[in-house]
């Protein structure tokens, strides 16, 4: 074998080797990530100025990093100003929000979209990652303001959403 020859065989051995373990790392970080986001459920709920869709895991885990989407869109000449996230641990079913003021819930995560231009639709991303001691529960806790443009603004109020979920250990 001719020095050239046996350089080329070198090169050509440590590329292929280089595209092994490439191949090999994104196919567990493929792996991975497919074992760590649950599918998610969708809910709908509609009132008379705005439909929201939540989508959000059917059950979590403690330390569980936790993947939730709020659409919202607006109607009847509603835009969409803002959206409130909020998730609790509660130890009994939340089934509305004075479960969270009067029980022993505690505030696991908290997120606050304000739009300085309201949209007509929205749709925001949450991630985040449980505490290592949960309830039985989450409550999930949605608020969104939507408002009617023009002179003067209408601002329509509205209840908050709560959807529960349950803990698994």
């Amino acid at each position: 074998m001719t020095p050239f020859s046996r350089a080329v065989f070198i090169l050509v051995l440590v590329v292929a080797v280089a595209l092994v373990v490439t191949v090999f790392y994104f196919y567990q970080i493929l792996e991975l990530g497919s074992q760590e986001t649950p599918s998610l459920v969708k809910e709908v709920f509609s009132s008379d100025v705005f439909e929201v869709e939540v989508f959000y895991p059917e059950h979590v885990g403690s330390g569980q990093e936790v993947v939730a989407k709020v659409f919202v869109k607006g109607k009847k000449g509603y835009v969409v100003s803002a959206v409130v996230f909020k998730v609790y641990s509660c130890s009994v079913e939340p089934r509305d929000v004075m479960v969270f003021e009067l029980g022993d819930s505690v505030l696991v995560y908290e997120n606050t979209t304000k739009l300085l231009q309201p949209r007509s639709e929205l749709l925001v991303t949450y991630r985040f990652r449980l505490p290592g001691e949960l309830g039985e529960w989450l409550g999930l806790a949605v608020w969104v303001t939507p408002v009617k443009p023009g002179a003067p603004m209408v601002i329509h109020y509205t209840e908050p959403i709560v959807i529960p979920v349950k803990v698994e250990e």
